[in-house]
């Protein structure tokens, strides 16, 4: 029963004291919860495809309202936009009503960061995307998780060149550096590259994170132990609960 529930995202350490009991409650209640936000997801995409965008901002405020952070991305926000992918490639939807989406997700997962309370300052966290990844909501919903926990989470966006990068972290003391890169057509090439440039710049104490369902496919030479490869935003959260 522990097991089903760390498959379900729950942190090790939060489970290990709970009696099989408390266990079994907390996978019902999430069963429950899973049912509801299954319920926002259909909201949201209900709105998006009857050009409602005042009707996806206020959903979406709400799931914000109602869900903590993790829940939110895990739950909502990530089957959200996956889902909406598979929209587009069905041409379900046009490419303005994604990008509408898209928007209102960014807006609220900045609103959301902007409510957590940082207690750990001094762990801060530097995101970005190399030139050619232009999908950014991957790092942004890893900067909502890693906010939630108390670091500091500064975001720089897409299409970062590589020593901006080292320089911003080199200035906000950056205690690990988190690149994404989702498209599946990037570069491979390129991706080491980025990587190996970002190895040899940055500050030896400063780890870096690489995101995203194809990081394990950019092997480098160096074989450098700061480098972690983290495929899913569910192993990313279970990373930083052992950072807490």
């Amino acid at each position: 029963m522990a097991r089903r529930a760390t498959e379900r995202g729950h942190a090790i350490r939060k489970i290990a004291p709970l009696s099989d009991a408390e266990i079994a409650a907390l996978l019902q209640s999430n069963d429950e919860r899973n049912t509801a936000q299954d319920g926002l997801v259909e909201e949201i995409l209900a709105a998006i495809r009857s050009d409602d965008p005042e009707r996806v901002k206020r959903t979406l405020n709400v799931a914000a309202m109602v869900l903590g952070p993790e829940e939110l991305v895990l739950s909502v926000l990530v089957p959200l936009m996956c889902e909406t992918g598979k929209l587009w490639l069905e041409r379900e939807i046009s490419i303005w009503q994604e990008h509408l989406l898209s928007q209102a997700v960014s807006s609220v997962a900045l609103m959301t960061m902007r409510l957590q309370h940082r207690s750990n300052i001094a762990r801060c966290f530097v995101f970005g995307t190399p030139p050619g990844e232009q999908h950014a909501l991957g790092i942004t919903f890893a900067a909502m998780l890693t906010a939630s926990r108390g670091f500091a989470a500064e975001n720089l966006g897409a299409n970062v060149p590589v020593q901006e990068i080292i320089d911003a972290a080199a200035r906000m003391q950056a205690a690990c550096v988190v690149v994404g890169i989702t498209r599946p057509d990037f570069n491979a090439a390129e991706a080491v590259e980025y990587i190996e440039r970002l190895d040899a710049g940055l500050p030896s104490d400063v780890e870096i994170w690489l995101g995203g369902p194809r990081s394990a496919d950019y092997a480098t030479s160096s074989g450098s132990p700061r480098l972690r490869r983290i495929a899913t935003l569910e192993e990313f959260a279970r990373l930083l609960d052992g950072r807490s």
